[in-house]
């Protein structure tokens, strides 16, 4: 036996990590009633085509939902199991072979247990995403040959990428799920290339995946045919009839995707391009006459511009065959990257500004609990703490530089194997690294030139996973270096660690102010102007809701709980003379789409961001009303301006979430906003204005 281990030992660490992913996903994804994603709309389009629904008519907007219910033709279950509904807003997917199967596991547990036929339980379809992973997490960990190596490689892979941030998403019919586990899998195989374990079955598994990669969001397709083309460089390590194999394999890959990529619905086509056009090159643009006058279009659609797909209203008609004829007909995707071609300086502005919102893996926007709405959960969430919030993964002045020295390298030593006639291992390396560097790269230019500034924390999602990886490669790159290449390494660390020390925000000057169930308030320096101070209390004082009345509670901060109590019982331990230095301030107040009839000022419901400099998003456009108050919360502009930072603990704003009543919009323990019902407990933090004494 214990001859079976050392010799076996490569095979059984990596095994040992598979099973420790899977175990991971069980326990995030299926224990106290299950954590998953919930639904923003995009569910519709998966459940209609694949006949499903909700199993209840209870909000699913908010909450994760496990269940759901399969249209079931007793007298055709075929076609009602692997059929594809079709319709004017419908289309088909490869994302939708694993729905399909997904729906096929249910109905043979259904029939197993005597569950009713129709029952489907979103855990099978997590179950094939798991066992994928797995794999993947297999085969990267046997590809390093020493223990010690294998070892480290398991704890890395463990903490990034059985983080919650990623593995939520397969408790949900999003696609990145399915984007995931296919490039995990995919550099997985890549490593058995380099390698040199090539086979049939390797090189089928690695086609279908680039094949499901692409699928599971249309936008990655040019990646993928970029990626089939730059695994040729391993032909030369085949066997006929693996060169055989893979060549035609590749051709119909190829063909496939291309097909798949004309047929992307025109209606999809056309809203990604509108955002493209007006939440993106025009968007907050000083330019917007010149700007449109090179794109082609009419001048009067300077009034559209900072306007996006999903708004109630528009000064011009966006459903005219006159604007379809003027607009949609002349523009596409390419005319956006034409443009920031021509454009370099405000294409490197918006790629600052992209990854500045690549602040967390999953969606903030998104609820992962089954019964609380917006309810977060922080199990298995260690890298998304690291790497989120205000850290050097969303710095781009460190994030671009590394980004382009490393594209740069990746490219020179390519070139260099090349040249040197080296069309082994090296070669192979290098241009992997430079398919990773065009990845990344990819993935900054896409979102802003194929969709604008809207839902940017979604699209952001494939450039963290990829720059994850990299960062995988470089860590593990160090570990198997010589001891002299180790030194320059631990300098290039230091210099890293130096760069996050001077990252971290520094402390502000505190003031004690007040009293608060006897004890002192400490309070930071938001602002000073002549004779007045205005403050924040240096931590979350209480936990209180927002607002308890009705169900979920009101987010308009003028009748909210939290108003009054700040303005009355908070402030009866202060002192007379403490009192009357607090001054009475006139501000704004942000109000939500649902609201807008209170509305003093302001064309649209807030816009919203989840980088701190973007928190408030065209805020001089919002909906807003005149408050007056002694004590008041902070609000996301103030937060924007960087007036003060985040806590250990969430805490309130004033700003209400756009398209809701009861929604209010809180800053997580990370720094991102996010947003939850007014009823719910958070942190309060006070705001005051006093004179100087």
């Amino acid at each position: 036996m214990v001859n079976y281990i050392k010799n076996n030992s490569r095979r059984i660490i990596a095994v040992a990590c598979a099973l420790i992913v899977c175990i991971i996903c069980c326990i995030l994804l299926f224990t106290y009633g299950g954590r998953g994603l919930s639904n923003n709309g995009d569910f519709y389009r998966v459940m209609d085509a694949n006949g499903l629904k909700m199993a209840d008519a209870t909000d699913n907007r908010y909450v994760f939902k496990r269940y759901y219910t399969m249209d079931i033709d007793k007298d055709n279950i075929a076609s009602s199991l692997f059929s594809t509904v079709e319709g004017e807003y419908l289309y088909k997917s490869p994302h939708f072979v694993f729905i399909k199967a997904s729906k096929f596991l249910n109905y043979v547990a259904n029939r197993i247990t005597g569950s009713p036929v129709n029952h489907y339980d979103i855990f099978y379809l997590a179950a094939l995403y798991i066992a994928l992973l797995a794999y993947g997490a297999y085969l990267i960990i046997y590809f390093f040959k020493k223990p010690v190596h294998q070892a480290i490689a398991s704890i890395l892979f463990i903490i990034m990428f059985c983080d919650a941030g990623h593995l939520l998403y397969f408790n949900s019919l999003y696609g990145e799920g399915l984007q995931f586990v296919t490039l995990t899998l995919m550099v997985g195989i890549i490593l058995s290339f380099i390698d040199k374990r090539i086979n049939i079955s390797n090189i089928i598994i690695l086609l279908l995946s680039i094949y499901f990669f692409a699928g599971s969001k249309l936008a990655n397709i040019p990646l993928a045919l970029l990626t089939i083309a730059a695994l040729f460089v391993f032909i030369t390590n085949m066997k006929k009839a693996h060169k055989l194999t893979f060549s035609v394999g590749a051709a119909i890959l190829a063909v496939s995707l291309f097909v798949m990529y004309v047929s992307i619905p025109s209606w999809m086509n056309e809203q990604t391009t509108y955002q493209t056009v007006f939440y993106g090159i025009l968007k907050e643009s000083t330019t917007i006459e010149q700007d449109l006058s090179e794109l082609g279009l009419p001048q009067e659609y300077k009034s559209l511009a900072n306007t996006h797909a999903y708004m109630d209203e528009y000064p011009i008609d966006i459903t005219s065959e006159d604007f379809r004829s003027n607009f949609y007909d002349k523009i596409g995707k390419l005319d956006a990257v034409l443009f920031y071609a021509k454009h370099p300086v405000r294409f490197i502005k918006k790629a600052a500004m992209a990854i500045c919102e690549s602040v967390a893996i999953r969606p903030v926007y998104l609820g992962s609990l089954p019964n609380t709405r917006m309810g977060q959960t922080d199990k298995f969430s260690l890298w998304s703490n690291l790497r989120g919030g205000e850290s050097i993964f969303t710095n781009p002045y460190i994030v671009l530089p590394v980004l382009f020295i490393f594209a740069i390298t990746a490219f020179a030593l390519t070139i260099y194997c090349v040249v040197k006639k080296k069309y082994f291992k090296p070669f192979q390396v290098w241009s992997m690294l430079l398919l990773l560097a065009c990845g990344i790269w990819a993935n900054i230019l896409l979102p802003v030139a194929g969709n604008g500034e809207a839902d940017l924390l979604k699209h952001m999602y494939l450039f963290i996973h990829l720059t994850d990886i990299l960062l995988f490669i470089c860590i593990m790159t160090v570990v198997t270096l010589t001891p002299i290449t180790k030194k320059s390494a631990c300098i290039a660390v230091g210099a890293l660690a130096v760069v996050t020390l001077l990252n971290i925000p520094y402390n502000k000057q505190t003031i004690t102010f007040g009293t608060y169930n006897g004890e002192p308030i400490q309070w930071l320096i938001m602002s000073e102007e002549h004779d007045k101070i205005k403050l924040i209390s240096k931590d979350v004082l209480f936990d209180a809701p927002f607002d308890a009345n009705g169900k979920y509670g009101s987010n308009i901060w003028t009748e909210s709980d939290i108003k009054q109590y700040l303005n009355g019982d908070f402030l009866k331990d202060f002192t007379d003379d403490e009192l009357n230095r607090i001054c009475e301030t006139v501000h704004e107040v942000t109000l939500s789409q649902n609201n807008a009839h209170f509305a003093q000022f302001g064309q649209h419901s807030p816009f919203w961001r989840a980088s701190r400099k973007k928190a408030a998003d065209m805020q001089g456009a919002t909906y807003r009303i005149i408050a007056e108050d002694k004590v008041t919360l902070p609000n996301l502009y103030s937060y924007s301006k960087g007036e003060f930072d985040k806590s250990n603990k969430c805490f309130y704003t004033t700003d209400p979430y756009g398209s809701s009543d009861s929604m209010v919009r809180y800053i997580d323990k990370n720094g991102v906003p996010v947003y939850c019902d007014a009823s719910q407990k958070l942190g309060i933090r006070p705001v005051i204005t006093i004179e100087r004494e």
